[in-house]
């Protein structure tokens, strides 16, 4: 009986430290997966504001939008802050609260900064894209996401306090660049002038305040002050060579026609059937019909501007050749784009291009398509009704 007893308690002590032994394996290996996971947290919340950002986006103006913006920007200049200081007394001096609040920020910091560069920078770059030709734009989110897997590997992570300052310069001068001409209802160079001058101004409060709580000059150059400032720098040398898109406007629908009519709140466009294919269509015309552009642009409520419409035509010996330029007054609010037209008279056969720019020439949106002319003996396309 004591031998059986014996045999079983230490059976039970075998059972135990087996189940023990197994419970430290799992644990050190959700450690360890843990900690690879940890490697890709940048990354992975880029993702994750990205993907908020595209189920919950609207429309440019809409309030949520600006509100949650303002927020994603707090965060990241909040975090981005404490990156910086983390090595300064306030994480550890002063009352319990307010160490464990500042080891917290300093803890989670990461996550949440690129959490909310991730939403602010996906959202910028779909605006972007919207108000131009969309190759800068979707360059600069390819460039963007690459930097931020790069910023992941061991060469990188040394600069990662610098690569943040850069997605935080980014976030600040992409928001100031459209919410300024959004909310004055125009665009013009002295807004863009204002928004820089704004985030240099907010660029060097934030190396106030990091030198208030002992951070050295030095670093605070280094990690924060250089690198956003060089952003800055380089805003102005885009805007300068016409490569920032004119948000907050864009092109929803442009399209040659050979008449518009205004019925009520519609207009009925008369183009070539299956005139909207893949390539550059080819209109049939009849010597003295007008050739018709008409447009869709969408603008924020409270918003007025003059648009031009730039005619080309390709010249064999000379390449493309510009013919007139046409102003267009649209004013904003229509969810569905502000609607307007302009026509030629006098217009030959051949290839034609049309560009929709802002007055200093920065481009919205363009179509492309050749002109057949016929005569009494040709056959012209048939046409359809498209009501816009």
């Amino acid at each position: 009986m004591g031998s059986f007893m014996a045999c079983l308690c230490f059976g039970q002590i075998v059972t135990r430290k087996e189940g023990e032994g197994v419970a430290q394996g799992l644990k050190a290996a959700l450690a360890d997966q843990w900690g690879r996971a940890q490697g890709q947290t940048p990354v992975l919340a880029f993702l994750a504001g990205l993907g908020t950002d595209i189920l919950t986006l609207g429309r440019i103006d809409e309030p949520r939008n600006i509100v949650l913006q303002l927020i994603y920007l707090g965060l990241a200049a909040l975090t981005l802050f404490a990156s910086i200081a983390e090595k300064s007394s306030w994480v550890h001096t002063g009352s319990t609260v307010k160490r464990f609040l500042a080891r917290g920020i300093v803890r989670y910091g990461r996550f949440v900064f690129h959490f909310a560069t991730g939403a602010l920078l996906s959202a910028f770059t779909f605006f972007y894209f919207k108000s131009s030709s969309g190759v800068a734009s979707f360059v600069f989110f390819v460039l963007l996401a690459a930097g931020l897997v790069l910023n992941e590997l061991p060469s990188f992570k040394r600069m990662g306090a610098v690569f943040r300052a850069v997605l935080f310069q980014l976030s600040l001068v992409s928001f100031l660049t459209y919410i300024l001409p959004m909310l004055a209802g125009e665009l013009h160079l002295g807004l863009f002038v204002l928004g820089i001058v704004v985030s240099t101004v907010l660029v060097f409060g934030i190396g106030l305040g990091l030198q208030g709580l002992g951070v050295e000059e030095s670093r605070i150059n280094r990690s924060f002050r250089r690198p956003a400032l060089g952003v800055t720098t380089a805003f102005v040398l885009f805007y300068a060579l016409q490569w920032i898109p004119p948000i907050p406007l864009s092109v929803q629908s442009m399209r040659p026609g050979h008449d518009v009519q205004r019925v009520g709140a519609s207009y009925h466009v008369i183009v070539d059937k299956n005139a909207d294919g893949w390539g550059e269509a080819t209109i049939t015309k009849v010597d003295g019909e007008r050739l018709y552009i008409f447009a869709r642009i969408f603008a924020p409520r409270n918003f007025k501007e003059r648009v031009y419409l730039r005619w080309e035509r390709f010249d064999e010996s000379k390449g493309w050749v510009q013919t007139d330029r046409i102003v267009l007054p649209i004013r904003g609010g229509r969810a569905l784009g502000f609607r307007g037209y302009t026509y030629k008279e006098n217009y030959q056969s051949g290839r034609w291009r049309v560009f929709i720019e802002t007055a200093d020439g920065r481009e919205i949106g363009r179509t492309s398509f050749s002109i057949q002319k016929v005569d009494g003996q040709g056959k012209l396309r048939a046409r359809e009704k498209v009501v816009e």
